[in-house]
């Protein structure tokens, strides 16, 4: 018997007709030969096809199951997001881009000497009925009133100017309780955010800590969304001071 290259196989015309055995990668290919030709080449490319065929599946097979395991990755981090004890996470708004500013709000009220704040309409103590002059409105609700009041680092009046706080507001509760704000917090001396602003508009009463909502912004704050906090820590008629939180994201 003639032994047969088993990278180049082909028949060999002088060998006996024997058994002969072509060994290729497992699993072995037996051929007999009859005294006539047998092509080996088309039968190893048979093998060959079968062979990649299979090792394409095990290849496809780790491919799924990586992707299975990145997905439960994923499903794993999204629920401990969900779980996080801070409101911010669970919102999905990382800690590491959010800023936070902390200013103070000081106002000159109406009617008081220099006053930052003016009454522009109301209705108040007017006649419900201006042909009968009879019963007066007893309540605030429908005045407006515009202020431009200053922003500063801290809750004295002689702490430094960081910026001023441009905007009105109008009493949109029937009762009067509360008053609808729109104000453009204006920054002139505030380290990179001078000449930039942040635009705010929510509900606001006196009477308790109240959120409103940051909703948009200008130079190195375009974009941003947030929410700010306002708690009024002295008032007279003379003098107003609020302490002001903000957190919000930019797109910076």
């Amino acid at each position: 018997m003639h032994a047969l290259d088993a990278r180049f196989p082909t028949y060999h015309p002088t060998c006996s007709p024997t058994c002969l055995v072509l060994v290729l990668n497992p699993p072995l290919l037996s051929l007999v030969c009859s005294n006539k030709p047998v092509v080996v080449i088309e039968k190893a490319r048979v093998l060959l096809k079968l062979k990649t065929v299979e090792m394409a599946a095990a290849a496809a097979g780790c491919s799924c199951l990586l992707v299975l395991m990145l997905l439960l990755a994923v499903l794993l981090a999204a629920g401990e997001e969900l779980t996080h004890p801070d409101p911010l996470i669970r919102m999905g708004i990382v800690a590491e881009k959010l800023t936070h500013f902390h200013v103070y709000f000081h106002e000159v009220p109406v009617g008081a000497p220099n006053a930052t704040s003016v009454l522009v309409a109301s209705q108040h103590n007017a006649p419900i009925n201006p042909c009968a002059r009879t019963r007066r409105n007893e309540t605030t609700f429908g005045d407006l009133r515009v202020f431009d009041n200053a922003l500063r680092e801290g809750p004295d009046p002689a702490s430094p100017l960081i910026g001023r706080a441009r905007g009105l507001g109008a009493r949109a509760s029937v009762d009067g309780s509360g008053a609808l704000t729109t104000i453009e917090f204006v920054f002139s001396d505030y380290g990179k955010y001078s000449g930039s602003t942040l635009a705010t508009v929510g509900h606001f009463i006196r009477s308790e800590t109240v959120e409103r909502s940051i909703v948009g912004g200008t130079g190195e704050l375009r974009f941003a969304r947030g929410y700010m906090t306002t708690d009024i820590i002295s008032s007279t008629n003379f003098y107003l001071v609020a302490d002001i939180h903000m957190y919000f994201t930019t797109a910076l």
